[in-house]
């Protein structure tokens, strides 16, 4: 068993545990955080807990029978693709219902005795549990912090929320999200929580481990919002009930897709030809390094030039230092998606929600796999690990329209939202 897999069951191990407290399951909020072992995150990781609280920010609102809160964190207001998925909800359903919009955030604090009384509680909680002893403590400290970010929830929340509420959070895994939810779920065991889909999941293995595997481990919502079968038959492999999504396809506005595609039909013919390399999240670090290492191999074998679309997590300065002369950019291209587009032959790509542009622009393209590509992408069949096969593999018809309705079932998305939020009796 390799040490990324052994610290994944370690994790997997300490939910339903010895960190419960007052039916709050804090392994579950800690869970994505516990994943890596690099020693600069893990002392940030304390400082965080030892100096930072939950800020909750939202606007006043006219409380109804059925009160609909949507709960993220302020991540989501980095990433313009994050705040188009929030914003299609709230543009549906604001046609019918009453909404909150509640922003989790971080703030600076200082703690008090309180916080170290319950840190000391948990560290003697794990005192004979057979963890080593740096993750004992680690664990502790931070259930400790979100103990105390608990309390300020309640402080603010307890007398507005009740039974008849719904929760949309927009990852459920992640931590003041889990948190929310986990809280709401004891306050009011029938209430309805709904999370929503922004990556394409996947059921992952003891090779290709990471914190994604928390989509499913740690998915605690009633139900998900998801893009498509792909995405049911992943969570089904983890013993997760079909009953649980709700298929409505990519919170995206694919109509923007259909200019661009007409644009590029009209775009001059380059005399240079070039791919495109779609790069993943830091947390499959390794496999971006791999995959600009097969970028650079087919494009001495055949000859193009390319460009790389870093994905917005990615250091820009350290994909470039790895790239070679043939490689003609380097960007984060989701302000302008024409600019990547443009003048492309194919892309090459990994583990990437990139994919459904794919579909909808008719874009040609191919899976690098390193041996750690989830099956849900083979489903595709375009996959391969030797530069020498992709020119014959990329211009293999595909099923375009079969793989888009798996991937991206949205064809009466809209409706289907109207439809959830008037008969789940929310």
């Amino acid at each position: 068993m390799n040490v990324k897999f052994k610290n994944y069951k370690q994790i997997q191990s300490l939910k339903n545990g010895p960190i419960v407290v007052d039916e709050i399951d804090y392994a579950k909020v800690i869970s994505t955080k516990l994943y890596s072992q690099n020693f600069r995150y893990r002392l940030k990781t304390v400082i965080y807990s030892l100096f930072f609280d939950l800020n909750i920010q939202w606007e006043d609102f006219i409380p109804s029978s059925k009160d609909i809160f949507i709960v993220y964190g302020d991540y989501v207001n980095r990433r313009s693709d994050c705040l188009e998925i929030v914003g299609k909800i709230k543009k549906i359903i604001s046609e019918k219902s009453n909404y909150c919009e509640v922003v989790l955030s971080d703030s600076f604090s200082f703690k008090g005795p309180r916080f170290y009384f319950d840190f000391f509680k948990l560290i003697l909680k794990l005192k004979n549990c057979k963890y080593p002893k740096f993750f004992k403590f680690i664990t502790s400290l931070m259930a400790a912090k979100y103990i105390r970010d608990r309390r300020i929830i309640n402080r603010k929340f307890k007398n507005i929320l009740k039974d008849s509420s719904c929760l949309i959070s927009f990852c459920d895994s992640i931590s003041y999200e889990n948190l929310f939810i986990q809280n709401f779920q004891t306050m009011f065991p029938d209430g309805n929580t709904y999370t929503l889909q922004h990556g394409q999941y996947r059921y992952l293995n003891e090779n290709n481990i990471c914190q994604d595997a928390e989509a499913y481990g740690n998915f605690i919502s009633n139900y998900m919002l998801c893009w498509g079968q792909a995405t049911i038959a992943e969570f089904q492999k983890a013993d997760i009930s079909k009953n649980r999504f709700i298929s409505v396809g990519c919170l995206r506005d694919f109509s923007s897709l259909k200019s661009l595609r007409e644009g590029l039909s009209k775009s001059t013919h380059r005399a240079e030809k070039i791919f495109g390399v779609v790069l993943c999240g830091e947390n499959q670090k390794e496999t971006n390094v791999n995959l600009i290492d097969f970028a650079k191999k087919l494009s001495l074998l055949i000859g193009y030039k390319y460009r790389v679309r870093a994905h917005p997590s990615n250091k820009i300065n350290y994909i470039k230092m790895l790239s070679c002369e043939n490689c003609i950019e380097v960007k984060n291209y989701t302000s302008d998606l024409y600019e990547y587009y443009n003048g492309l032959e194919f892309s090459i790509l990994h583990m990437s929600g990139v994919l459904l542009e794919f579909f909808e622009l008719e874009h040609s393209f191919v899976f690098y796999d390193d041996g750690l590509l989830a099956d849900v992408y083979k489903y595709c069949g375009n996959f391969t690990s030797s530069p020498s096969d992709v020119l014959q593999i990329v211009y293999k018809k595909l099923d375009s329209e079969k793989l888009k309705k798996y991937f991206n079932d949205n064809g009466s998305q809209d409706d289907i939202i109207r439809r959830v939020f008037d008969v789940y009796d929310i």
